[in-house]
């Protein structure tokens, strides 16, 4: 019997996106120094206040400087938050025209090496925040500078770690208005780690229209080298028919939804009922590159008091876990 990976892999085929890119959690911790904002959401902050600036970025989505050996990986959209003492903070909105904020890397430039929070590929330029100063956006200003043997290229996936005091040379971290820092900000640390998004079952669309009647519940964990495991338990006698994708969907048919895309479908596996329900077991290999893998569950089954015969089920999103 195929295994899951074997499946998707040949969904994959017809559609690379079933593949989820490879991202990284950026986390920036300091803690206050110095505060003269008294007005405004910023009045509540206070000296040694902690502050942690996150922000996710995708590996294969960068810009490389034209002039400098420096890379930038914008933010992935909606990623980015800013947290000062009690305080949360976020882009200005509507956004400027200018790029998002970006982790930028500094490989042997010329011979230090370090990282730049900016929205410029090639030197700190401040992130505009969603708070108003004098000047008009405060923005964020974060830079840290080590020695040549920091980093051993612009790969963000080769600087994964964490980056603290140590060979530290030079590091700036405030809130600007304008030319002015009123907060400034001491580095603690700067971590960079592989995203590990949240994992398990999650059901959607229950009671999407009065043809989805059976429910849909995940088993167990569907984690990386275990089992995919989903169970009608009000499945009729004649057993259940259950199908797996590579997106959600809510498209009408049998007069109910059908709730997976026909279109990325990789698997479709008829199953008897038994004491428990009707249910599918799909192992998964040990591969940690399918951690945070998105696979969409549907089920259906033969019902004779509905106009087209037919009874569906709830959505069910399997995030496989590590």
């Amino acid at each position: 019997m195929p295994t899951l990976r074997t499946l998707v892999a040949l969904a994959a085929l017809a559609c690379p996106a079933v593949l989820r890119a490879q991202e990284f959690t950026v986390r920036w911790h300091g803690h206050v120094e110095y505060n003269q904002i008294t007005t405004g959401a910023l009045g509540a902050v206070h000296a040694n206040d902690p502050v942690l600036i996150t922000l996710r970025v995708d590996a294969a989505n960068f810009v490389n400087s034209p002039t400098f050996p420096t890379r930038g990986y914008p933010a992935v959209a909606g990623t980015f938050a800013y947290q000062i003492g009690s305080v949360a903070l976020g882009l200005q909105t509507p956004y400027p025209a200018v790029p998002p904020p970006m982790l930028v890397l500094r490989n042997d430039d010329p011979a230090v090496d370090g990282f730049l929070l900016s929205t410029n590929v090639d030197v700190p330029v401040g992130v505009p925040l969603d708070q108003t100063g004098i000047f008009g956006a405060l923005q964020a200003y974060q830079m840290v500078t080590y020695g040549g043997t920091a980093l051993s290229s612009l790969d963000v996936a080769a600087a994964v770690g964490t980056y603290d005091f140590t060979g530290l040379s030079v590091f700036g971290f405030a809130i600007q208005d304008g030319p002015f820092d009123p907060v400034g900000v001491i580095f603690d640390k700067l971590e960079i780690a592989p995203f590990a998004p949240s994992c398990g079952f999650a059901a959607y669309g229950a009671g999407a229209s009065p043809v989805n009647t059976l429910l849909l519940n995940g088993v167990g964990s569907p984690k990386v080298g275990g089992l995919l495991r989903a169970v009608v338990p009000n499945a009729a006698q004649s057993g259940a028919f259950f199908a797996l994708s590579a997106a959600s969907a809510n498209l009408p048919i049998f007069g109910g939804a059908v709730l997976v895309d026909p279109g990325l479908l990789f698997v479709f596996q008829a199953a008897p009922t038994g004491a428990s329900g009707a249910g599918i077991a799909k192992a998964i290999p040990p591969d940690p590159a399918l951690a945070g893998l998105e696979v969409f569950v549907q089920a259906a089954g033969l019902e004779p008091s509905f106009a087209q015969g037919i009874a569906l089920s709830n959505g069910l999103k399997a995030t496989l876990c590590p």
